[in-house]
Parts: C-alpha cells; sequence; structure tokens
C-alpha cells in the first residue's frame, strides 16, 4: 500500500505527460492532415495542454520531495533543509531541475498566444518534451548503467512510443469524440481522416513500446523465476498482461474500426501489407466489417477501453520505479531502498 502511495505523484506526472504529447502530436500530424483546426478546439487543446504542463510541475515537485525524505530519512515537511543539497549535489536533483526548466518553458509558451501559433514552435515544443521523457529515464533504474547507456536510451524509447500511445487515445477520447455531433456529412469525414492519420502513427508507436519492453525484461527480470518471486516481477507480470489486451484492441482498431470508419467516410481505403489484406479477406468472410453508426460506437468503446487499460499500464510503470529489479532482488545485490541509489552524488 505504501508503494502505491508513493507513487501515486509519478502516476499522474507520467498521466500529464501524456496529455501535453498527444496535444503536440496531434497539432503537428494529425490535425494538419485534417485541414486547419477550428479555433474552438485549438483553444480546447491549448487549454488542456497548460493544465497537462501545470499538472506536471506540481506533481513533479511532490514526487522530488518525496525521495528527498527517502534519502534524508525524514518526513516530507521535515525535509525541506536538505533540498538544496539534493538539488545541487545529487544526480536525481541535477536531473529534476532540466526537467523542471524544460516545463517552465513549455508553460510559458503554451501561454503566450504569440509564441504558440507556429509549427517550428510546435516542434521546439515537442524536442522539450522529449528531453523531459529522458530526465525520467535518467531518474529510474536506468540511470544505474549510466547516462545515455543503452539501457537508459531503450527505456527513454520505450517512454516516449507509451506516451505518444497513450497522448494519442486521450485525445481521441477526451477531445475528439465529445465534438463528434452527428454521424454524417463533415463531423464523421473528419473523424474518419483523424483516426486514420492517428492509427498509422500509433503503429510505430506501439512498435517501439513492445520492442523495447521485451528487452528490458531481459535487462531488469532475467527468468522467470524472478518474475514469479518478486515484487517487481509481478508488477512486470501485470503490466506485460495488459500491454497484449492494448496490443489486441490496437489491432482491432488498426485493421477493422478505422478501415470500417474510412470506408463509411467515403475516403479511398488503404490496405497495405500482408496482415491487412489478410484481415480484410476474413472480415469479409466473417461479416466482421462494420458501416457507419456501428463502425463509431466500436471504435468509441474499444478506444475508451484503451484509456482505461493505458491508465493502468502507467500505474505500473510508476510503481516500478519504487521497486528493486527482479534480477537484483533474486541476487541481493541491489542493496537498500531503491529511490536512494538515484540520489547519486
Amino acid at each position: 500500500m505504501d508503494n502505491i502511495i508513493h507513487s501515486m505523484p509519478l502516476w499522474v506526472e507520467l498521466i500529464s505527460l501524456a496529455f501535453l504529447t498527444g496535444v503536440l502530436i496531434f497539432f503537428l500530424l494529425v490535425l494538419s492532415d485534417t485541414g486547419h483546426p477550428d479555433p474552438g478546439l485549438r483553444n480546447r487543446l491549448w487549454l488542456l495542454f497548460i493544465v497537462a504542463v501545470s499538472m506536471a510541475i506540481t506533481v513533479s515537485a511532490i514526487d522530488f520531495l518525496q525521495r528527498v525524505a527517502e534519502m534524508s530519512g525524514d518526513t516530507v515537511l521535515s525535509s525541506f533543509s536538505s533540498v538544496p543539497t539534493a538539488l545541487l549535489k545529487t544526480h536525481s536533483g541535477r536531473v529534476w531541475l532540466i526537467r523542471i526548466a524544460c516545463l517552465v518553458l513549455m508553460l510559458a509558451t503554451g501561454i503566450i498566444r504569440k509564441a504558440r501559433d507556429t509549427r517550428l514552435v510546435l516542434i521546439a515544443l515537442f524536442c522539450l518534451n522529449a528531453i523531459i521523457a529522458l530526465t525520467e529515464s535518467a531518474s529510474g533504474h536506468a540511470s544505474d548503467k549510466g547516462d545515455f547507456s543503452l539501457a537508459e536510451i531503450m527505456d527513454w524509447i520505450h517512454l516516449l512510443g507509451a506516451l505518444v500511445w497513450a497522448g494519442g487515445i486521450f485525445m481521441l477520447s477526451f477531445v475528439i469524440f465529445p465534438r463528434v455531433s452527428s454521424l454524417d456529412g463533415k463531423d464523421f469525414h473528419t473523424l474518419a481522416r483523424r483516426a486514420a492519420r492517428f492509427s498509422a502513427i500509433a503503429g510505430i508507436a506501439v512498435l517501439a513500446v513492445v520492442l523495447t519492453a521485451l528487452y528490458n525484461a531481459l535487462v531488469y527480470v532475467g527468468s522467470v523465476n524472478a518474475l514469479v518471486h518478486t515484487s517487481y516481477g509481478l508488477t512486470i507480470s501485470a503490466k506485460m498482461a495488459m500491454l497484449f489486451l492494448l496490443l489486441l484492441l490496437a489491432a482491432y482498431n488498426r485493421y477493422i474500426s478505422v478501415p470500417a470508419l474510412v470506408q463509411s467516410a467515403g475516403l479511398n481505403p488503404v490496405t497495405i501489407g500482408f496482415i491487412s489484406r489478410f484481415v480484410k479477406k476474413i472480415s469479409s468472410r466473417f461479416s466482421l466489417n462494420k458501416t457507419g453508426v456501428d463502425a463509431f460506437i466500436f471504435f468509441k468503446r474499444a478506444v475508451r477501453f484503451e484509456v482505461f487499460l493505458m491508465l493502468a499500464l502507467l500505474l505500473c510503470a510508476a510503481l516500478l520505479r519504487h521497486e528493486i529489479p527482479a534480477r537484483h532482488a533474486m541476487h541481493g545485490d541491489h542493496p537498500g531502498a531503491p529511490l536512494h541509489e538515484h540520489m547519486r552524488h
């Protein structure tokens, strides 16, 4: 229970980073493919961006104070005097300062209207977002291998892929779906194009998440025995189970729901590759093709179930930060609380 409570700030931070990543991905790659978004949608996305960045700053500060408290052995309120030392003389402190500087710069850009309306600014914001994700990896177990090590880079790619994937489905569920007022005409046509565009982006993100997840499992778990006999291994098992369900839903949306939306909207369907052709043949044979209202309802339900699973997956990721890696726990070569080692000088 204590581990869950300690993981809450990081969990909320990851959710916030997913939302702001989703906003940037939609501005850069999704909405740009369907024409200039209406002012109402743009304003709502920027408001969501500002709220997400503000929340990330707040919970990141709380998470860092928890780390300082664990390092000093005091309560959070009693450890304030140790904060300057932790900030300036520990690895995690310096990394946290970089993260906060990037978040504050993103917040200032989001607030100033004239500073956020060009594509170059959006690209710069996404680069800052990528740096923030790197600081998250540099504050976790991957940093034990050294800065910019293979383990840290793989963890960074894993996190970036997860943020793009999660952010996209968050945008669809909380921003795009509520704006679909009718299932004919312009609204449905726009939804289909945006869904198809994001589906292509999500495919790349999903591949990055799966490949790096396999690498991380090998590095931090190492054996079936460690997977089933350690707290870290059990959390990894839960995470992998949810990832498997997410992959099934993602595949369903990519190969069945989204093509049905595209076809219903009267757009040219894109069927590329063996898997797409195979699924299209099977869906035709077993009457799995959906049209119109059915296509939208099935897609909406699948995406919202993805949202639920993604929230649980991000919670597992936060919990893992507070666990001793299974490989080390089995060999007893990882002494002390797991957070202490990341406060190294």
